[in-house]
């Protein structure tokens, strides 16, 4: 009984539409290039966000040889991923696998920085998401978790972003429980159990107060999320 109401409180703090966190946000990469190129780049990436997925694609092709002139191959290895991202928007995921097997590829070859650990990372994540589309969800599972190790070794907040994806692979295959305790490693700070039982065991009042504490605290995107994930989650399994 007390799962359901949580169940019903959260919705109910959570009921902004929120759309999944499945791989970083396209205008955060680090651009160091000539302003040709960081105009390229803005305009691949604001035609993604805008919807306009095939547009994209061309605008990414231009990135991606105007890099490639440079040597600059970090670069030209996110537009890759991003190239790949688009493409998996269209549902073209023989392209898709070829753009980030490329980036992939350049990434090797890479001394290794923190922003270059911070880019592969980044094309792991679109490379699960990949994956996952494909109904590969072990696979993606292990790429999650490879982009995960990385964040945190660099410190990055994209750490909880992964783990999110990582629990949505977990779902996919069965394993609930790995799947809230993933969850509840994002989101523990708001609502204190160590897995899905512990929740059963929160009064009502108390689920109340930490979610209520939750909305005035103004919680990141990516607590959002989370949130929304557990509750999902916990819908499924009730």
């Amino acid at each position: 009984m007390r799962l359901k109401l949580f169940l019903v409180v959260l919705l109910f703090f959570l009921s902004a539409t929120v759309t999944p966190v499945i791989a970083s946000n396209l205008s955060n990469s680090v651009i160091q290039a000539q302003q040709t190129t960081t105009q390229l780049t803005n305009n691949a990436a604001n035609l993604f966000q805008s919807g306009r997925y095939q547009e994209a694609v061309e605008a990414w092709k231009q990135a991606i040889s105007a890099f490639a002139a440079q040597k600059d191959s970090l670069n030209q290895a996110m537009a890759l991923s991003n190239l790949s991202l688009a493409h998996q928007k269209l549902g073209h995921w023989e392209l898709a696998k070829k753009a980030i097997a490329n980036s992939l590829a350049l990434l090797k070859n890479q001394s290794q920085s923190q922003e270059e650990q911070k880019i592969l990372a980044q094309t792991l994540d679109i490379h699960g998401n990949l994956q996952r589309e494909m109904g590969q969800a072990t696979d993606a599972l292990s790429t999650w978790q490879a982009a995960t190790k990385i964040y945190e070794q660099i410190e990055s907040s994209l750490a909880a972003q992964s783990k999110i994806n990582q629990a949505q692979a977990m779902q996919d295959l069965g394993l609930y429980s790995r799947a809230c305790k993933t969850l509840l490693e994002v989101v523990n700070v708001n609502i204190k159990a160590d897995d899905c039982q512990d929740i059963s065991l929160i009064s009502s009042e108390e689920l109340t107060n930490k979610l209520q504490a939750v909305a005035t605290k103004t919680p990141t995107l990516t607590q959002i999320v989370g949130l929304r994930s557990l509750g999902e989650l916990l819908r499924s399994i009730a």
